[in-house]
């Protein structure tokens, strides 16, 4: 309805997303990524531009939001900073901002499954982010038994292995 669904594909090996691209056709908007390689987008007919996650916040956060899922879990979590703002975006959309640096982090405070992250997480990975499981500082995995993810926070590890998350 709002025209942020995306096309995801990931590579994964040892349980880790190694190459994702991620497509909103709506927007014409694409972001890709690979460890070797890097992180990019394109918009439209416009030039490629590589992907650097922020490595710090300055003043206020910027916290992609989910637009269909609100919860008392995110008001929790977003009580530990004292200038925020949230964004509200769609699917995997949320972890793509971040890896281009528009957005800060991703606390993801609900259920999903390894195919809404798996493409976005390895663009991410490529621009110099990560996912970790929520209360650890482990990565997300990938290609496990259960493929729906537990709770986790994307962004800069500088940035989210100290953030506390919501109980």
């Amino acid at each position: 309805k709002n025209g942020e669904f995306t096309v995801n594909i990931a590579l994964i090996e040892d349980q880790t997303p190694v190459f994702g691209v991620v497509y909103a056709p709506a927007i014409d908007q694409m972001f890709w990524g690979s460890l070797q390689y890097g992180a990019w987008k394109q918009a439209a007919n416009s030039l490629p531009e590589i992907l650097t996650v922020a490595a710090k916040i300055d003043g206020t956060a910027q916290i992609a939001a989910s637009r269909s899922h609100p919860s008392d879990k995110m008001n929790n979590f977003i009580k530990q900073f004292p200038k925020y703002k949230l964004e509200p975006i769609g699917s995997s959309l949320k972890i793509c901002k971040v890896a281009d640096g528009t957005l800060h982090l991703y606390p993801r405070l609900g259920p999903t499954m390894e195919w809404d992250t798996a493409a976005a997480h390895a663009v991410l990975k490529s621009a110099g982010g990560e996912i970790i499981q929520a209360g650890t500082n482990s990565p997300l995995m990938y290609n496990k038994n259960d493929l729906l993810n537990p709770e986790f926070i994307a962004g800069n590890m500088k940035i989210i292995q100290n953030l506390k998350m919501a109980d």
